[in-house]
């Protein structure tokens, strides 16, 4: 549901819905507290998993980095607790609360690498639709409903 902008220029059939359903603060989840900051750049001296299809990742660690592509978050954050990989790369607050599904205490990067907001497409043949749901996200957003819904499912995915 939740994908990078212009995604619709690389994948056919997408219709963009031009309202951001939300942001994602790209960073990376260490077993031990990371001293300093990092940066995509210094990856390349890392081992590092990230999730099959998340672009931001696929098109920003340097070429020559010791990767792992995971299918799914579970088996990404099974990789880190394993200790295949140094940093699972992941969002900020779906990392914590796969790494809490594989019983598993995370630091996380601080900075994020990146954030960016995301966006929901649908299929072309419901372009209708975008334009309403892009109302609906804009209305849900001024009245308050977007950010009730938003700070009760981080606190509860989040286990705060």
């Amino acid at each position: 549901m939740q994908r990078i902008k212009g995604l619709d220029k690389t994948v056919s059939g997408l219709v963009p819905v031009p309202e951001a359903i939300s942001s994602y603060a790209f960073t990376g989840f260490a077993l031990k507290p990371l001293v300093k900051e990092i940066h995509l750049k210094d990856l390349k001296s890392m081992k590092v998993g990230y999730l099959r299809g998340w672009k931001f990742y696929e098109l920003n660690i340097p070429n020559d980095t010791f990767a792992i592509v995971a299918d799914r978050p579970e088996q990404l954050f099974a990789l880190l607790k394993l200790g295949r990989i140094d940093i699972a790369l992941f969002s900020r607050w779906s990392g914590f609360y796969w790494a809490k599904q594989v019983k598993l205490i995370v630091h996380a990067a601080n900075p994020p690498f990146e954030t960016i907001e995301m966006y929901m497409y649908l299929n072309i043949k419901n372009k209708e639709l975008a334009p309403k749901l892009a109302r609906s996200l804009k209305s849900m957003k001024r009245d308050g409903t977007y950010d009730r819904i938003h700070a009760e499912t981080l606190q509860r995915n989040a286990g705060s």
